[in-house]
Parts: C-alpha cells; sequence; structure tokens
C-alpha cells in the first residue's frame, strides 16, 4: 500500500521521471519502517538487509541490474517483466530501489543533495530537461563502470556486497511498438 500511495503522490512528477526512479522511490519509501502512523529511519540499516533478502539476496548480498540498463528501462519494457515467469520483475524493482536508495542516502554527503538538485531542475521543466538533468546532478561526469564502483563502497559501508549482471536481462520483455 505504501509503495502505490507514494506513486500517488508523486503524479505530478510521472511524465518527466525514468521508470527505474518512479519505481526505486515507491519501494525506498516502502523500505522504511512505518508503526502506528510514524516513519522511522532509525532502523535504515536492517531494514535495507531485510529488503536484500527479500530481493533474491541473502541479506548481505545481491546482484544488481546493470546500471546502464536500469536507467533506460522504459514502462512497457518494466511492464513486460511484471508478465513473465521468469522473476526478473523482482529484481529490477530491488534495483531500482536499491538504486535510489544510494542517491537518498550514499550519493555525495549522504544527504540526498544531488537528487535534489535533479528534482528541482525537472520541477517546472518537461521531459525532454530530464537527461541533461539526469547526467549533471546524478552522474556529475561519471561513467556507468564508475558509479558501479562507487555503489559497491557504498553499500560496502551499509554491510551489502553488491555484484551486477551484464546488460541485456530485459531486452526479453521489449515488446515492439
Amino acid at each position: 500500500l505504501i509503495h502505490e500511495i507514494t506513486h500517488q503522490m508523486m503524479n505530478h512528477w510521472l511524465s518527466k521521471l525514468r521508470t527505474w526512479y518512479v519505481e526505486g522511490s515507491a519501494e525506498a519509501v516502502e523500505m522504511i519502517e512505518y508503526d502506528r502512523g510514524k516513519f522511522n529511519l532509525a532502523s535504515r540499516k536492517s531494514r535495507l538487509e531485510n529488503y536484500v533478502d527479500r530481493g533474491g539476496g541473502d541479506g548481505k548480498n545481491f546482484t544488481m541490474l546493470d546500471p546502464g540498463e536500469l536507467f533506460e528501462i522504459e514502462s512497457r519494457t518494466w511492464a513486460g517483466a511484471l508478465a513473465s515467469i521468469r522473476g526478473q520483475a523482482t529484481q529490477n524493482y530491488h534495483s531500482a530501489g536499491l538504486m535510489t536508495y544510494y542517491f537518498y542516502y550514499l550519493d555525495g554527503n549522504g544527504d540526498g543533495a544531488n537528487l535534489i538538485a535533479y528534482l528541482r531542475e525537472l520541477e517546472n521543466a518537461d521531459r525532454s530537461a530530464e537527461t541533461a538533468a539526469f547526467e549533471k546532478h546524478l552522474l556529475r561526469g561519471r561513467s556507468t563502470d564508475q558509479l558501479k564502483e562507487d555503489l559497491v563502497k557504498a553499500f560496502r559501508g551499509e554491510g551489502i556486497n553488491l555484484s551486477f549482471d551484464e546488460p541485456g536481462k530485459n531486452t526479453a520483455f521489449t515488446s515492439p511498438q
């Protein structure tokens, strides 16, 4: 329910954002402990381990989708993975959730400032401005290989060992237009 309410709260933004962030932000909010009407970030690390465990890891290890592939997944491809019996949707959701978690809590100074700057730039822009804002505020000159290194290092500090699949996991779910 929290996941779906997060989407509703983001309604104004949905057409401006990439699928990984739309789904990842809902996953990241879902990851936060919710008890008696309040969200509690104090248990963030244990909730992260539980999230990795539910995503097919073992609470300490997780194989993410290649970031380059994750960033480019379109909604129809995401939906195609959901309809699959191969379980790709779980890896997609959890990869997006971990990527969003990274940009919320681990990137830069750990204060979400780069993600906030990305969203601020898109606030009054249309979808055509998204790629430039993404590269400027989230990638900040990094290649996806450099980002992978940063992800591994940051999550290692959270007690999670990341590895990455080769690109192409979602190509089977891309339907012709």
